[in-house]
């Protein structure tokens, strides 16, 4: 019960440093510089869904299949090698072609591709020490980032170099500082893991991978691709204005569901998926919680964190809840999904996404609704849409049968 108090506490104190961030942000750069930084954030993020995710899957699925073979981790990180060197040449090449072009271009293809690469490299680490039940160092890390990337945020702006890559460099700082901090952790970890290596081949891996790879891009590119067409269509303004203040809504559900998450989603693994109805049961009670108040209290929000341009879209902070809450039930239905080998499934799903996000905009585009009230509506649909598919097509029904004894509900005692 302690361990987990102190889990909630520390992800209380995550999500208030989320929300210093969205001020610090919202008092030094404009709105439309805001929508600049999501277009490149976007970018950053989408290279990481396609490269990286995938890659990730892939090497925790293997951690438990090696840690009960007891076989070494040698084989994961000579393919961890393969892939940074083919994008570390990759990048060499691209930065020589858009420094002939642009410097300034060369400076965002650098701080977005640092970031992505940065990105991978954390999240490894914390899935890797959740899943070995480091969960209450996972939720010290991501208190630790927040700070950091102020700091480095705010000495960025003391240097009177602030702009829209700021918190792009702001957060890679913070994920290679703190994850360097728990390397000493983790190599102690990965010793426990002995015995001969196992060879990794890399056409096992892009089998594998090529539909999560596929799948990621797509569920990235549904919810964040307005960033990387409207802010070049002029709408950077607006981009700003609901992204930041749905990135309010955004964290709340983050942070409630990521201690529900770290505590729970090992049990997932642990049982071959037996324990994922009771883990949606649950999922769906803290989602209810946040936006009941969230939502009743958006005016009140939204005010203390931002300025006035800001709190008269309030109502956009709940597109921010939900769209969150899709993806913490995505993440556990692919978990399952993983693990039954029926990848394929979250294609289909997100194919569907995908056309269905374009469609409403260009809907909203033709019929002039396109408005920072608006942007939200084509992200909630696709999220039922993906949701709605994994649950029918993969057979996957959480509310089917009677709960046995071992799926009791989770109890937070």
């Amino acid at each position: 019960m302690r361990k987990k108090l102190l889990l909630a506490i520390l992800r209380v104190l995550s999500i208030a440093g989320q929300i210093g961030l969205v001020k610090l942000y919202t008092r030094y750069l404009l709105p439309a510089q805001l929508g600049q930084y999501y277009f490149f954030l976007t970018v950053s993020y989408s290279l990481n869904a396609l490269l990286f995710v995938p890659v990730d899957y892939f090497q925790q699925a293997q951690v438990f299949e090696l840690g009960r073979e007891g076989r070494s981790l040698h084989g994961l990180f000579q393919l961890n090698a393969k892939l940074f060197g083919a994008i570390g040449i990759l990048f060499l090449l691209s930065s020589a072609v858009t420094a002939f072009f642009s410097l300034s271009l060369m400076q965002a293809l650098s701080a977005t591709v640092l970031l992505s690469a940065l990105l991978y490299v954390s999240t490894a680490a914390k899935n890797f020490l959740n899943n070995q039940d480091y969960q209450l160092l996972v939720v010290i890390m991501l208190v630790i980032e927040i700070p950091i990337r102020i700091m480095i945020f705010f000495a960025l702006v003391k240097l009177k170099v602030a702009g829209p890559l700021s918190p792009l460099i702001a957060t890679a700082g913070s994920y290679l500082l703190v994850t360097a901090a728990v390397v000493p952790t983790m190599r102690s970890l990965v010793a426990r893991f002995k015995g001969e290596p196992q060879r990794v081949e890399m056409s096992t891996v892009l089998k594998f991978s090529a539909p999560i790879s596929g799948s990621a891009v797509l569920n990235w590119l549904q919810l964040q691709g307005y960033r990387l067409v409207l802010v070049p269509m002029g709408y950077a303004e607006a981009v700003g204005l609901f992204a930041t203040t749905s990135q309010i809504g955004n964290a709340g559900m983050n942070g409630a569901a990521t201690v529900y998450q770290q505590i729970y989603m090992p049990r997932i693994y642990q049982t071959a998926g037996k324990y994922l109805r009771s883990y949606l049961k649950g999922l769906l009670l803290v989602i209810a919680i946040v936006a009941t108040v969230g939502l009743g209290l958006r005016n009140q929000i939204v005010g203390l964190i931002t300025n006035g341009r800001f709190t008269a879209y309030a109502w956009v902070l709940g597109y921010g809840i939900f769209v969150e809450a899709g993806n913490f039930v995505i993440a556990a239905l692919v978990v399952k999904l993983t693990i039954d080998n029926n990848t394929r499934a979250q294609v289909k799903a997100n194919i569907l996404a995908a056309v269905t996000v374009p469609l409403l905009y260009l809907g909203l585009y033709f019929i002039h609704g396109l408005s920072v009230y608006t942007i939200g509506v084509p992200l909630v649909v696709a999220q039922a849409v993906v949701v709605s598919w994994l649950i029918l097509q993969s057979e996957i029904n959480p509310w089917k049968n009677q709960r046995s004894p071992e799926e009791a509900m989770p109890s937070l005692s």
